[in-house]
């Protein structure tokens, strides 16, 4: 009887330990998902800074963006850093987790951000099945207790008319 208690307990935890192992690996993965975005295309998170450079004000911003991407995408929010030498983001409505990464000083975009699919799938394994779980967005959304964009802040345009 024993023995055979052993080998239950063997095939039992054999595929739990696995389990358990691959949420324990994602969760990690996804614990340095901004360090490892940032480092994959750094191109998109930082600017050229020059020492009394000041940024544009964020109506011309949302002015210069609305010039340059098409008539369908509206302006949801724009995340300003507080580094000098890191990038804006902007969220438009309906673009899921797309943000557009902008130069705070000339206007000029670096390109799209993309949420990484390795990452929401990531994320699904960890229990986190909310499509929200990293935009600034979302406020204690599937209870996720850190910061989406550390050193960022959230501005709303739901009713900024830009000059």
């Amino acid at each position: 009887m024993r023995k055979l208690f052993k080998q239950i307990h063997l095939w039992i935890s054999v595929p739990v330990g696995l389990i358990i192992s691959i949420v324990c690996l994602t969760g990690a993965l996804l614990v340095f998902e901004k360090e490892i975005t940032r480092a994959v295309s750094p191109h998109l998170y930082t600017v050229d800074y020059t020492e009394g450079a000041t940024p544009l004000k964020p109506s011309q911003i949302v002015a210069l963006i609305n010039n340059q991407i098409s008539d369908t995408l509206e302006v949801n929010s724009l995340q300003t850093a507080q580094n000098p030498e890191e990038a804006w983001m902007v969220s438009f409505k309906n673009a899921g987790r797309r943000q557009l990464s902008i130069n705070p000083y000339s206007g000029e975009i670096n390109g799209w951000v993309e949420g990484s699919s390795f990452f929401q799938i990531a994320s699904l394994a960890t229990g986190c099945s909310c499509s929200e779980r990293s935009s600034v967005n979302r406020k204690n959304h599937c209870r996720h207790k850190y910061p989406a964009h550390g050193g960022y802040s959230d501005i709303r345009f739901s009713n900024l008319v830009a000059p």
